[in-house]
């Protein structure tokens, strides 16, 4: 195995291998540096007399710049390699994925109480897409009327339009012109 310098501490490490806690033990109690994590470990090692496993691992991977350390650093036996842990990002994986959707309503409108128009959904200007970096899903509901509807995230769909709202007439005229052309 290369030496421990080149490799980080994993949780699995802690956990597995109790005598790590003397080190870190040592390493805090002369520590006198000013670095914010390991400052904030000394004292929380003061005040409850342990530490959890992921503060030992982020003590035990600061040791590994310590020149006095990196001879005596005790070999992880479940690190992944440094070079392991940074992959380069696929450039080629795209940002998202336009899907294929049909939507089962057609109309959309605000939920908000003082919005009276409702909006005929324009279909053919929807989209839905998949992020697959991340697993979420995003659509953009679109209206016949083409008004902006990018930046409003709260929009809803619905089957019929509700008594104390009214049709967008510009929604209306759009949709029948469309019908004409076809």
């Amino acid at each position: 195995m290369e030496p421990a310098y080149d490799y980080k501490y994993t949780d699995r490490d802690v956990r597995e291998n109790p005598n790590l806690i003397t080190p870190v033990k040592q390493y805090l109690g002369s520590y006198g540096g000013d670095f914010g994590f390991l400052v904030q470990a000394r004292q929380y090692l003061a005040v409850q007399g342990t530490l959890p496993t992921s503060i030992i691992r982020g003590v035990l991977n600061c040791m590994r710049a310590d020149p006095y350390w990196i001879g005596r650093m005790p070999v992880p036996t479940y690190a992944a390699p440094t070079s392991q842990l940074l992959r380069p990002v696929d450039l080629r994986r795209p940002r998202r994925i336009e899907l294929k959707a049909t939507f089962n309503k057609p109309y959309v409108m605000s939920p908000w109480k003082t919005a009276y128009l409702v909006h005929i959904l324009n279909q053919r200007e929807s989209r839905l897409w998949w992020h697959p970096h991340t697993g979420t899903y995003e659509c953009l509901l679109q209206g016949w009327c083409n008004l902006d509807y990018s930046r409003r995230r709260n929009l809803i769909m619905v089957d019929n339009i509700p008594e104390s709202r009214e049709e967008c007439t510009r929604c209306r005229t759009a949709l029948q012109a469309y019908q004409a052309t076809i």
